[in-house]
């Protein structure tokens, strides 16, 4: 049987560590998690998160509880993949560094907030987190998005999230821009996390789990 230790090492833990903040990478108990759960899907495939507050010393201790369950929803939904959201790397932009960025006007503005800054973590896929995005967008990725974020040519490296005040509902919009840059687009289907619309029944298919396994910021397994 694998052992926990094993894991760590393969997401890059070593020495001491504590599971819920390092390993699971929650700055607070989202709620129940399952250790064997989490253990046996690292042994498949993963993706691991830069997870960026834009304009951080403005996010409030109920802003960053709803980014925990965000990531608690979306392991729970990518697990039915067979995909592990693996190592989160919390990182900031302090407000007067993000010139206004925490609050996206337009989709152009927050394709240019990827543009501006980056996480530091070139493995794995930044996640933006604002306060408030314009009108109804709630979230906006690239659709097959890069994973050599150096490379100018392409206009979006990233996906950026709204704080909806709401967890579930920023559950689902953030599993569903991630799996946008993974690969998948908008379906019909009202049952689909790939439903234009929020709340949805965030199910994926077994051809969409097969696209999101196959983009390359998804690792294999420990």
């Amino acid at each position: 049987m694998v052992s926990l230790r094993q894991r760590a090492q393969c997401i890059g833990l070593s020495g001491g560590f504590s599971v819920l903040h390092d390993f699971f990478g929650y700055t607070d108990s989202p709620g129940s998690v399952s250790l064997k759960t989490q253990l046996d899907l690292l042994g498949g495939h993963r993706i691991d998160l830069d997870l960026i507050r834009v304009g951080m010393d403005l996010f409030s201790a109920s802003d960053v509880r709803e980014i925990d369950t965000a990531v608690y929803m979306m392991r729970e939904i990518y697990g039915t993949c067979s995909l592990a959201v693996g190592r989160l790397y919390h990182q900031g932009i302090s407000a007067a560094d993000a010139a206004g960025y925490q609050d996206i006007g337009s989709d152009g503005e927050a394709v240019d907030l990827c543009d501006d800054w980056s996480g530091i973590h070139g493995d794995a896929m930044d996640v933006y987190f604002v306060l408030t995005y314009a009108g109804d967008t709630v979230g906006y990725s690239a659709v097959d998005g890069p994973c050599d974020t150096d490379n100018a040519k392409y206009a979006m490296e990233g996906s950026v999230i709204a704080i909806e005040h709401s967890p579930d509902i920023t559950g689902l919009v953030l599993a569903h821009e991630v799996a946008h840059y993974l690969g998948l687009s908008h379906v019909n289907d009202s049952t689909n996390l790939m439903n234009p619309t929020v709340p949805n029944g965030g199910n994926l298919t077994s051809s969409q789990c097969s696209n999101l396994r196959n983009h390359c910021f998804v690792k294999g397994g420990c």
